[in-house]
Order: structure tokens, then sequence, then C-alpha cells
């Protein structure tokens, strides 16, 4: 705090115009030394203090500095680190459901994956999609459905999210009945990562029809969510 003052000599509302520039002059000089105007309170008294006195006293036109020390800033709250992605290297895998049409080297295949990370408890589910010029190995019209499999256990080489299976894919079915052959192969993992084994023999349930084909498409990651893993 800051309070100027001055003598008793000169009328009141002299002495206390006068005391506010001494104290203002002394606060310029304190900011040139790197106080701030938050750590000053200015007071101007004039001839209040000099009641007692004889009519002209120096010490009484004087500036009066009371230090109090500032307390220190609070610090910022520590930044929230988000927690790294839950990633793993040991995935399972099966197949909810399958839909593939042929006529000769023509066909349109839609099949349902889904793949858990038991780990992280975490699961993604996936679209094979492709359409277009194929592989018919049986000749003539073929439509069947696959009805959805047991799990199938894999690896990766490096560990991923359970989200990052999306991308190019080859898959190769055929079989009829309880008898199926399927195998999976993921083209679109990330750079360096691919699965072990590279390409997946996967186990699926009862097919309706012949299926007989071997088509390059896409696994696409649907509805582009991770999920909890129930264990189901």
């Amino acid at each position: 705090m800051d309070a100027g003052s001055t003598s008793k000599s000169g009328s009141s509302q002299y002495n206390l115009e006068l005391s506010k520039r001494r104290v203002n002059n002394i606060a310029a000089i304190l900011r040139t030394q790197g106080i701030f105007n938050r750590q000053m309170q200015l007071d101007a008294i004039g001839e209040e203090q000099a009641q007692t006195h004889a009519m002209e006293e120096e010490s009484d036109r004087a500036v009066a500095l009371v230090v109090i020390p500032v307390a220190p800033d609070s610090p910022p709250p520590p930044k929230k680190i988000p927690p790294p992605p839950p990633v793993n290297s040991e995935f399972k895998i099966r197949m909810l459901a399958g839909l593939a049409g042929t006529a000769g080297p023509f066909q349109v295949e839609n099949n349902f994956f889904q793949i858990a990370d038991t780990k992280n408890r975490l699961t993604a589910f996936y679209t094979y999609t492709s359409e277009g010029v194929g592989a018919g190995i049986i000749k003539g019209l073929i439509l069947s459905a696959t009805m959805k499999g047991p799990w199938n256990n894999f690896r990766t080489t490096s560990a991923i999210r359970v989200s990052q299976f999306e991308g190019s894919a080859r898959f190769a079915t055929g079989g009829v009945g309880p008898w199926t052959s399927n195998h999976l192969n993921m083209m679109g993992l990330p750079k360096g990562v691919s699965t072990i084994p590279a390409v997946l023999d996967i186990q699926t349930g009862f097919t309706i029809g012949i299926g007989a084909s071997t088509s390059v498409g896409k696994l696409i990651w649907v509805p582009r969510e991770e999920m909890i893993y129930n264990g189901d």
C-alpha cells in the first residue's frame, strides 16, 4: 500500500491534491521496477496525519510504503492426457451371416463378420462386400446363404485396435449344408501388420444352397463404433 501525505501549510483541498500527486509519482517509479498496478493500493490522505505536528514538518511531506507479499498465482490445472487407445494382438472372428449369388463370372457377395478383442472387452462389426466379375467355381446361377458360425482365433504381427481391420480383402468360399470351407485374407491392415496366419480359415454355420466362389472386395467397419464385448 502507498499513502501520500503533506504538512499542514496550505488549504485542505490543496494538500489532498498534493498528496495524490506524490503517491502517483512514487507509483510511476515502482512500475518502472516491474511492480504491477494490481500490486499497489494508492491512497492520498493530505494533512490528516499532520494535525498534531507543527505547521511545517519535514516528516509530513512523504509517501509511506507498506509492502505485503503477493500470493502466488494458482498453477493451471494439469492437462488431462487421454489414455492410449486399447490395442491387442490376439483376436477372434466369426461370420454372422453370408449371402452370395454367382452367375458364371459375375457375382455379388455380402458377408457379415464380428471381431472381438477379449482382453480389452471390445468388439467391432464388419461387412464384406464384393460385386462385379469374380471367379465362380460352379457354372450357372448359384444362390447361397450361410448362417452364423463359431469363433475363430487368430493373431496379428503387431498390436492394433479391434476397429483397424477395415480395407481390401479376399474371400474364398465353398460349401453345402454343414460342410464349408471359407478363407479370408485381410489386406487393408495398418502398414507392416498382417494376420497370423495370413489367410484365416473361417468356420461358419450351415450353408443353405451351394456356394463356391472367390472374390476381392472390402471389409467395411459398421457402425463405426467400438462396442463393449460381453463374451457372447
